[in-house]
């Protein structure tokens, strides 16, 4: 199950690493928001680190306490997160509107 969990939080952490981040990229690119491999990059990588982190505890906590105690501890720290990183949004997506702007 380890590995199965590597594997698959592993790739989220840049826009090549995933073909999920591949497609989302460029159906946005159609639609005039603009993501740069960097700005993807600062933002994504923290995160994939942190839900590997988070993977690794509910293994670890699902080993020692069993499944319910593992799903709960699981369930409140994913919310936790959700709440902190919305604010994060703005910091990645940027539209094509805002580059023109910035253009001189």
């Amino acid at each position: 199950m380890v590995l199965i969990l590597g594997a698959c939080l592993g790739g989220n952490g840049t826009i090549i690493g995933a073909s999920a981040n591949i497609i989302v990229v460029g159906m946005a690119e159609k639609r005039g928001v603009l993501i740069s491999f960097i700005g993807f990059l600062r933002i994504a990588f923290p995160m994939m680190l942190m839900s590997i982190v988070i993977s690794t505890g509910y293994l670890m906590i699902w080993y020692l306490h069993g499944h319910l105690p593992a799903a709960v501890v699981a369930l409140g720290v994913g919310a936790v997160l959700a709440v902190l990183t919305k604010p994060l949004k703005n910091r990645l997506v940027r539209t094509a509107e805002k580059e023109s702007d910035n253009e001189y």
